[in-house]
């Protein structure tokens, strides 16, 4: 897939199933990588599934900074917490983002006293969240200050 420019650069998300294409998590990772090596960017974001398996792990431990992405539920609040019982402070500089943050719910971040991440923004939920959406709307700004 080409690389879309536009205020900041992207690969857009493949269209079939990775596996069609050959595509694991290890070489996703390892694309990563090359990236990163060439220096161009500044930040490269990845999106990994859900299930944290030894490549996620690699790349949390090789990443100066995090950005972080859940939800506002228990189960999430579970999931990061055992992460992060794992990694501590061995993770570089990190940050959460609450993502499909609706207000009238209850919100485990705003509660946290055993996970020592700061919560960097809460984003609302929307059924038309798209990138043109997200920078008209100034979302991840504040994250993207939070991690300057």
């Amino acid at each position: 897939s080409e690389i879309m420019h536009g205020k900041f650069d992207y690969i857009p998300q493949i269209g079939m199933i990775t596996s069609v294409y050959q595509v694991d998590e290890q070489s996703m990772l390892e694309m990563a990588e090359a990236i990163r090596q060439g220096r161009v960017y500044d930040y490269i974001l990845i999106e990994h599934p859900e299930d944290i398996t030894k490549y996620t792990y690699i790349a949390l431990m090789k990443s100066e900074r995090l950005i972080i992405t859940t939800l506002q539920d228990k189960a999430s609040y579970e999931k990061l917490k055992r992460l992060y019982s794992f990694t501590g402070s061995s993770i570089g500089e990190c940050v959460i983002v609450c993502g499909k943050y609706h207000q009238d719910e209850y919100c485990v971040w705003k509660n946290d006293n055993e996970i020592k991440i700061p919560v960097s923004e809460y984003v609302p939920f929307s059924k038309d969240f798209n990138i043109e959406n997200m920078e008209n709307s100034g979302i991840y700004k504040a994250t993207a200050e939070a991690i300057r």
